[in-house]
């Protein structure tokens, strides 16, 4: 009993004391990983904290904007509008989905 508490303990504060970041080139999220803030300040580069304690998520392919995350790109034709992107075309009211072969909202899901 002595042995898994002291296994949970040690796991607990290794779970705890790390958290996930964010690398980014030009401003592009290039990879996430969970490390602790000492093994970050060890690599050079852009490193942003993300994840559950800084309430930012992103994947790769995001975009770094200041300390505001913008979702990757749906598609070549979507233009970025502040923090969020359009399609070249108002979506209608109803069950549409975006065709890029077609440039238009085809109705139902694709």
């Amino acid at each position: 009993m002595r042995n898994i508490l002291f296994i949970l303990l040690f796991c607990s504060k290794i779970c705890f004391s790390q958290t996930y970041f964010a690398h980014a080139e030009n401003n592009v999220v290039t990879s996430v990983i969970v490390a602790s803030s000492d093994v970050i300040s060890k690599y050079s580069g852009i490193w942003i904290q993300v994840g559950t304690q800084t309430q930012l998520y992103c994947g790769i392919g995001d975009t770094l904007v200041g300390t505001v995350i913008i979702s990757k790109r749906p598609y070549p034709s979507w233009t970025l509008n502040g923090l969020q992107w359009n399609a070249p075309i108002t979506k209608p009211d109803g069950d549409y989905s975006w065709s890029e072969s077609q440039q238009k909202w085809i109705i139902g899901i694709h």
